[in-house]
This record gives C-alpha cells, sequence and structure tokens, in this order.
C-alpha cells in the first residue's frame, strides 16, 4: 500500500511536494495551490530498468525507463515506451486504496489517459534512467539519504 513520506525537503513555498511510496511505486506529486502541476509515478522501484510516467501541466505525459521487453539484450528506449498498462494500473488501483481520494483520482485519470492515448511527441531522446531530484532520493543508495 502506498504510504506518504512526510518529511518531504521543502524548497519554494509556493509549490508543495508530496510523496507516496511502497515496495513496488514511488508517487511524487508538486502542488500549487492546491492544484498538482506535476507528477511522476515511478514503478518497479527495485528492479533494474524502473520506469516512470510523469505528467507535467502544460507539457503532457511521458514515459522514461528501459524497455521491459529488451532489458536482458543491451537496454533500449523505443519511441513512445513500452508500458504495461494492464499491470501497472491494476497494481496502482489496489496499491492507492489508502491515498487522498482526490490524489488518487488524479493519478488513475493520468493513467487511464495514458493507457488510451500514449506520451506527447517530444523532440528530446527519452532517458535510461528515471531523473530523481535531491528530494525524491532514497537512503538504500540511491542518492542523498535526506528526505
Amino acid at each position: 500500500m502506498l504510504k506518504e513520506v512526510t518529511a518531504v525537503r521543502q524548497g519554494d513555498p509556493l509549490v508543495r511536494k508530496r510523496w507516496f511510496e511502497s515496495d513496488f511505486f514511488d508517487l511524487y506529486l508538486w502542488e500549487e495551490g492546491g492544484a498538482i502541476v506535476h507528477m511522476q509515478l515511478c514503478y518497479d522501484r527495485h528492479r533494474p530498468g524502473e520506469s516512470a510516467i510523469s505528467w507535467k501541466q502544460g507539457a503532457g505525459l511521458f514515459h522514461d525507463g528501459v524497455d521491459a521487453v529488451r532489458r536482458s539484450e543491451s537496454p533500449l528506449l523505443e519511441a513512445g515506451g513500452a508500458f504495461d498498462a494492464e499491470r501497472v494500473n491494476a497494481r496502482f488501483l489496489r496499491e492507492s486504496a489508502g491515498l487522498p481520494v482526490e490524489v488518487r483520482r488524479f493519478v488513475l485519470a493520468k493513467l487511464h489517459e495514458f493507457a488510451l492515448n500514449g506520451p506527447v511527441k517530444r523532440g528530446a531522446a527519452r532517458r535510461n534512467r528515471v531523473r530523481r531530484e535531491s528530494w525524491q532520493a532514497h537512503g538504500d543508495g540511491e542518492g542523498d539519504s535526506t528526505r
């Protein structure tokens, strides 16, 4: 089950950062004026090739990470990215039962939108690793242990 990490390093007083974690997911939210303006849902967090669905107001939805189908070969990042919506969305639905209803509803809507429409087209190449800011780091060797 996703649980909120309450000791999140805040910087900009106008932007509230929130972090929810489970053994499979990390959900990061950026809120301005009570509205979510940026979301990052990382999944397969303890496996090689962690991936993330990201949404940013004004930019749209993206999928980053190693293509799971080709993980055993040299990693290949495909345009649009491989996303197992059935597996990830169903698991998020189960694990998000305890989240605030507005957060759960927002993320489920974005996952559904991505499953139906895919990512927006962008010029830059996809990243082969999920990008994390310092406040998103775990104390398990993934970076700065300060939350």
